[in-house]
């Protein structure tokens, strides 16, 4: 405290430190970089200057009561569009992204080994100039299913936490962007400060549009989709973290509600409702939140349904259909006896 009663404040900077490019080494190693992990790297320096700027604020009115005061604000690593274009590694560090870390380190090295040495004029077609290195053969036992493989655009819409459709995640769609990356629509993310560079990401409003949206998912699909989007939260965020955990549960809420033949519509508009929710503004599990949600979907598809009924008995269609309902003539009446419920 001051003698006028005032709270200390700390002294302004006058110079800026450096955070991110320390120095020119650093700063050309940064630079050398895969593209993939250019951006997961900018995403943490992100995370990392949002909780310095709350430091900041807590601190600047108050450094008694909060006396850390958080450094300036990192800078971003430059992106360029082209950088996929700019060297054999960084197309590498793409493949072997989708593989087995084991995997991975041999095709880096089978590349590494053939290089520049490669000759146009050798009979060897594996050494034919201008072809590059294919990738290694993984090897499937009998009895064994093939590996369900996420594309560097899929993990790319996750690094930087763009909401992604649970229809990518089928067995079908994840082969189709795997085979069709180099023509799948692509669409350009608006810079978050005046030193990014704009950069491509999967198009998924078109790839809902020209392939299938998520609203359209069957049974089959939704659970298939469902399982593959846990695997992959599993390879980002490892076994036992806090994110695979809270996917589990979401997941696993919808797995124990009973009759989902008759609620199957509910079910998916709840889904995609809290998921969406959840890349507005992140929110822990609660099996409350999320039955309260459910339940309410539930009688609003239910409505739908007996407006559409009454709507086709009073033009005439519906003259021989008896009062059940379209879902498995489940009564409603009675103060809700009728509601699925959850197995606990």
């Amino acid at each position: 405290m001051t003698d006028h009663g005032e709270p200390l404040r700390a002294p302004p900077r006058t110079t800026r430190q450096r955070i991110t490019h320390l120095s020119a080494s650093v700063t050309t190693a940064l630079k050398n970089l895969p593209r993939v992990a250019k951006l997961r790297k900018n995403k943490e320096i992100r995370d990392k200057n949002d909780e310095n700027a709350l430091t900041r604020a807590q601190h600047e009115p108050d450094p008694v009561a909060f006396p850390d005061e958080a450094p300036d604000d990192a800078s971003l690593i430059t992106v360029s569009d082209a950088e996929e274009e700019l060297s054999p590694f960084s197309m590498m560090y793409n493949v072997a992204a989708k593989l087995t870390p084991e995997s991975g380190k041999k095709l880096i090295r089978a590349f590494a080994a053939v290089g520049d040495k490669r000759s146009r004029d050798d009979g060897d077609e594996g050494k034919k100039g201008g072809k590059r290195a294919k990738r290694p053969e993984v090897i499937i036992k009998a009895g064994m299913t093939a590996p369900i493989v996420f594309h560097t655009l899929i993990h790319e819409l996750y690094d930087l936490d763009i909401y992604a459709p649970l229809s990518i995640f089928t067995d079908k769609n994840l082969e189709y962007v795997n085979s069709n990356a180099s023509t799948i629509t692509m669409r350009k993310l608006n810079p978050t400060s005046s030193s990014d560079k704009r950069i491509n990401v999967l198009d998924t409003a078109a790839f809902e549009a020209s392939v299938l949206r998520e609203v359209d998912l069957d049974r089959a699909q939704f659970g298939e989709a469902a399982d593959n989007f846990a695997t992959f939260i599993l390879e980002k965020e490892g076994p036992g973290s806090a994110r695979a955990i809270r996917w589990g549960r979401h997941f696993e809420f919808f797995n124990e509600v009973e009759d989902t033949e008759n609620v199957f519509a509910a079910i998916l508009d709840t889904e995609i409702f809290l998921r969406k929710k959840y890349y507005t503004l992140p929110f822990a599990y609660t099996h409350a939140f999320y039955d309260r949600e459910f339940q309410k979907r539930d009688r609003a598809v239910s409505m739908r349904e007996l407006e559409k009924e009454l709507a086709s008995q009073a033009s005439g269609s519906g003259g021989g259909r008896g009062g059940g309902g379209g879902r498995g003539g489940r009564e409603r009446s009675g103060g809700g006896g009728g509601e699925p419920r959850l197995v606990s």
